[in-house]
């Protein structure tokens, strides 16, 4: 009975916890949006049957996987692979479910049911990943199945057999029987175990960390190798400029200020990042034809000149080739089809990142890992300049399950355990997969403070 009560103490707090993780996973939406002769009509995202068209609208997430119907597309796939950069889509480009659609209505036509979908898939893989009991549990449940009932049965017999046989008083016997009931009864170590777990998720919850098993407790210190997602983990999750380089026909200030001009008409995130650079009045200059494509950039008049900010394809439409176009965060700006020069955004690291892994390493973590959806230059800056051991990018969720798979299939070979940092829903397979993991952007570790960290 005591065991059951530390065990239902235990299991109050774990559920607690799952209910927690849960909700930071409930992305999906209730419906889609379907075309029918009549116009649109919400169905539920079970009922939509594949080789429906859908229509997406501005600032919705895509509901179900499916190829673009419509001529381009722009979306956040920040949620899926972690990918800083918003993704420009042409017609029949693979689109997938829990993508943010950023600009203009898009149709999408339906290549999945529901149940097969990217974000389907993700929730069941973290809802289905059962906690687990630590080995000193499994140990002391077993123990106390087999030592409680021999005890019993010793108090019982110690209370019949010298009255019955020896012509004992009856009641000295199981007055004495009672006692060797009470001393010997394991309660004090049952429910010590589950209590002590029961304890340590407590206070953990009261610091904002959510323990889904004990078992992930107990597993900390063979913990020897850390993997971290990159974006809003160990970066800020938005964009600052890096580095203008004007032409040499134009100033830094000249670049800027045009760019700025023509970006401040402009939503992506890319542009507001080149706009919150600028810190002059920008309604001074008068701006006309202004006209944005998604996948190319945008255009505008400006003083009476053409001004283009975009990729280097925008640039190509107005005549001007780059040879290299590799940087996908660089933009480039080309007045009255002249080249202006280039303006590079990044997302910069935290500027608690590199301490926190610094620390880590001086905890015992012998190995980190940092797994990402972007591309590999910028994955390979970020991983420098943090002092990160080993890189991997351009990575969607499944290719970071399979990596996490590879890493921890060597620390169990030695003994050790993987741990995993993470946020967004594209982490949330990794941290159900990871022996030990924390599904928050808050990894921090002061001289004074032990290694905190959760699973999902």
């Amino acid at each position: 009975m005591f065991y059951e009560i530390g065990e239902l103490f235990e299991d109050a707090a774990i559920s607690q916890s799952q209910r927690s993780i849960s909700s930071l996973v409930k992305l999906k939406a209730q419906t889609a949006n379907v075309k029918v002769a009549a116009g649109i009509q919400p169905v539920k995202l079970e009922a939509v049957s594949p080789g429906r068209t859908i229509v997406v609208r501005p600032g919705e997430r895509v509901p179900l996987d499916g190829k673009l119907a419509s001529e381009t597309a722009t979306v956040d796939m920040s949620a899926l692979t972690g990918e800083s950069v918003p993704n420009d889509l042409n017609v029949n480009d693979e689109i997938l479910s829990g993508a943010i659609n950023l600009f203009n209505a898009i149709e999408v036509l339906v290549t999945k049911p529901y149940e097969d979908s990217t974000v389907a898939r993700i929730l069941d893989m973290v809802e289905n990943a059962s906690s687990k009991k630590t080995p000193t549990e499994k140990f002391i449940k077993r123990f106390a199945k087999v030592y409680t009932p021999l005890v019993v049965l010793a108090a019982i017999i110690l209370a019949i057999v010298p009255p019955l046989f020896f012509n004992e008083p009856l009641v000295t016997w199981v007055n004495r029987a009672l006692v060797f009931l009470v001393i010997s009864c394991p309660c004090a170590l049952v429910i010590s175990v589950p209590l002590s777990f029961f304890g340590g998720i407590g206070a953990a919850s009261k610091q904002g960390i959510l323990v889904k098993g004990s078992n992930f407790l107990e597993v900390l210190h063979r913990l020897d190798t850390v993997v971290f997602d990159k974006t809003g983990t160990l970066t800020v999750g938005h964009f600052s400029i890096d580095q203008i380089t004007p032409a040499p026909e134009f100033t830094r200030d000249d670049l800027l200020t045009y760019a700025a001009i023509v970006e401040q008409h402009s939503t992506h995130p890319v542009a507001q990042s080149i706009v919150a650079a600028y810190h002059g009045d920008l309604q001074q200059y008068p701006v006309t034809n202004v006209a944005e494509k998604p996948g190319f950039g945008i255009t505008a008049t400006v003083n009476h000149q053409n001004v283009t900010v975009g990729n280097a394809k925008a640039l190509k439409q107005v005549g001007i080739k780059l040879k290299n176009d590799q940087q996908v965060t660089t933009v480039f700006v080309a007045i009255d089809g002249q080249y202006a020069g280039s303006i590079s955004v990044t997302d910069q690291p935290k500027p608690d990142s590199k301490q926190a892994i610094s620390q880590l390493k001086q905890h015992g973590i012998k190995r980190t890992v940092m797994l990402t959806g972007d591309n590999h230059q910028i994955a390979a800056q970020i991983g420098k300049q943090l002092g990160i051991d080993e890189v991997q990018a351009e990575l969607l969720p499944g290719d970071k399950v399979k990596v996490v798979d590879s890493l921890i299939q060597d620390a169990h070979q030695n003994k050790h355990c993987v741990g995993f940092v993470g946020d967004g829903i594209n982490d949330s397979p990794v941290l159900a997969r990871a022996d030990v993991a924390s599904p928050w952007v808050a990894l921090a570790l002061t001289p004074q403070s032990k290694l905190l960290t959760s699973s999902s």
